[in-house]
């Protein structure tokens, strides 16, 4: 059981307990939603390099990296180019992976986000 230190002045408020959820934020599908093209721009480690894509509120991580493989402005010798499996690629964002199968409107993602994404070789 977790006790209050004496330097403290008053009762934490937000305390976990051992019944409460971990997360309160319900999770909607696509159809609860309401669709909105996003904005995003991704960059790519360990290049640096900055990609702008479009992709609807109610795609997945998946597609995501779908998009990036498709992107117009790849070169040839880009990190992407070269290693576009994706399950090489890796996607963060505000310090948590992301998932392929996790939908953006579940996600801490918003428009005009930088997703940084690493891509193994």
């Amino acid at each position: 059981e977790y006790r209050v230190p004496e330097h403290c002045y008053s009762t934490p408020s937000n305390l976990v307990g051992a019944g409460t959820p971990k997360s309160t934020t319900p999770i909607k599908s696509a159809e609860e939603v309401t669709k909105v093209t996003w904005k995003l721009r991704l960059r790519v480690a360990p290049q640096d390099t900055d990609y702008a894509i479009e992709i609807d509120n109610t795609g997945s991580i998946a597609e995501l990296k779908e998009a990036l493989v498709k992107h117009g402005d790849i070169k040839p010798d880009s990190v992407v180019a070269q290693n576009s499996d994706r399950a090489k690629m890796r996607i963060m964002h505000q310090g948590s992976e992301l998932k392929d199968p996790d939908l953006l409107h579940n996600t801490k993602v918003t428009n005009n986000s930088v997703v940084q994404i690493f891509v193994r070789r």
